[in-house]
């Protein structure tokens, strides 16, 4: 056990020290400035919130006293993905694959294209399968402890913390939830008389009282109005609206016959780009014989991967095809378990020459120049160089996730031009966010309005300056400067 635990640390501090070397210095794109700004200020992100990430982001923050406040975030994802990797050996430990295959297997998910990209930037995901992980390797480490089908308080402390694990876990990012599929059919198909209401009480009580207490960080946030509040979910329709995510309701089940096809090409793509061909095959070989020997994770697994590629063929719409592999981490996970089953039945290792260790030494090398970010600063750059061109006392107005989380970024953390007022087109659609900017264009003397074309037309003499003219072509004639 004392080496299984040491080699996991191992391998966890190879997969945070390549994060390290390769992750930028600050914010990068989509919704990285955003949430970075969202956890500096202790404010709301968009929905569902991702409160424990938040609160999370921001203790483990005071732990790094030097850099960026991005920076110190980029390394807090480089800390989860690599527990994560460490988790993931023990788990492989506990099902009996041999050791070198476990190395292996765990670097190679840790050098994954997906995993790495997300372990060196402001995002949740990777805290959400750190969750995903260490809420499977208690799920086993109970059924090990606890064989019988009689509930002993005093010997189930596994299934407390598994309950407390996945109260956190939600509150991290939806995708977190593929868990529970996973531990009512693993526990079905190993033993269903392991089943109790005892038991299912017991953890659904724990499980309701920290995933409650973890939500109730938002309403309560919300109401003393944070200078990020997404939604201001301070009130209990408010908040409902928030958690399910009322804004993004035209995403469900929407896609037309044009967008499946798309998805379909694009699933093949990612799974492919994520493990290569051979992977692939590994991943189906795998599936084959866990249906014999490893029953509970083949129908468990399996049950993961379907529902994960259900969920996601039927939200967003065809714009959001391209950031659908970042929502599979939980599928990667799986598919991990799945190729180190199938190489321990064939048999690919040499007790002398383990030849399996050249796998994630081939997906590190193949993966590294497309993921090595440390020079990254185009985001960055573009932020700053934007909010430096444009003149004292006016407005700005932002479009798109990248461009308006950088500059969010860069005025309310940084406090770099905090004279502008900055408007995002598509937040403005929002009541507290309009109400927000209404009291800061009344600070600076500045005409307010609910229509975005008078709001534009009353403050001509202030100057308003926009990123995307494509919005306003129509109504306005739109000069280039900059």
């Amino acid at each position: 056990m004392r080496k299984n635990i040491l080699t996991a640390i191992i391998l966890g501090l190879i997969a945070f020290v390549a994060y390290l070397l390769t992750m930028p210095a600050s914010v990068y794109t989509g919704d990285s400035g955003e949430i970075a700004t969202a956890v500096a200020t202790w404010g709301i992100a968009h929905p569902t919130g991702f409160p424990v990430y938040l609160v999370l982001g921001k203790l483990f923050s005071y732990l790094v006293p030097f850099w960026e406040f991005a920076f110190k975030l980029n390394i807090f994802s480089a800390f989860t993905g690599a527990a994560t990797v460490g988790i993931l050996f023990l788990i492989l430990q506990k099902i009996k694959i041999n050791y070198w295959i476990s190395v292996a297997v765990s670097l190679s998910l840790a050098f994954a294209h997906t995993f790495w990209s997300h372990a060196t930037v402001v995002r949740v995901y990777g805290l959400s399968a750190m969750f995903f992980a260490l809420a499977i390797y208690f799920l086993l480490s109970w059924l090990e402890e606890n064989p019988s089908t009689k509930f002993r308080a005093g010997k189930s402390w596994q299934l407390y913390l598994l309950a407390i694990i996945c109260g956190f876990g939600a509150g991290t990012h939806l995708t977190f939830f593929l868990i529970f599929p996973f531990i009512l059919i693993f526990v079905f198909v190993k033993d269903k008389k392991l089943f109790s209401i005892k038991k299912v009480v017991i953890f659904g009580v724990l499980f309701l009282i920290i995933a409650g207490i973890v939500y109730s960080y938002i309403p309560l946030r919300a109401s003393q109005s944070p200078e990020l509040n997404w939604g201001d979910p301070s009130t209990k329709q408010s908040f409902i609206n928030y958690i399910t995510q009322k804004d993004y309701a035209g995403k469900i089940g929407t896609r037309g016959y044009e967008s499946w096809i798309l998805m379909t090409r694009e699933l093949g793509s990612i799974f492919t780009r994520e493990f290569t061909f051979v992977g692939l095959v590994l991943v189906l070989a795998g599936l084959i014989v866990a249906r014999k020997k490893y029953r509970e994770w083949f129908w468990a697994g399996l049950a993961v991967i379907t529902f994960n590629i259900l969920l996601l063929a039927n939200y967003g719409n065809s714009e959001d095809i391209i950031i659908l592999y970042r929502y599979f981490l939980p599928s990667y996970i799986m598919m991990a378990v799945f190729i180190a089953i199938a190489i321990q039945k064939a048999k690919l290792l040499d007790t002398r020459y383990p030849i399996v260790l050249l796998l994630p030494v081939f997906i590190f090398a193949f993966n590294f120049q497309d993921l090595n970010r440390h020079n990254y600063t185009l985001v960055e750059d573009t932020a700053k160089n934007i909010l430096e061109s444009v003149p004292q006392n006016s407005i700005l107005i932002t479009s798109g996730d990248t461009l308006t989380g950088a500059i969010m970024y860069e005025q309310i953390v940084l406090e770099n031009r905090t004279d502008l007022v900055v408007i995002d087109n598509k937040l403005f659609t929002h009541d507290n966010y309009r109400k927000g900017k209404k009291n800061k264009l009344e600070e600076k003397n500045m005409v307010f309005s609910d229509s975005f074309s008078e709001l534009i037309e009353k403050n001509q003499k202030s100057g308003v300056y926009v990123i995307d003219n494509s919005y306003f072509k129509k109504d306005f004639d739109v000069l280039s400067g900059g």
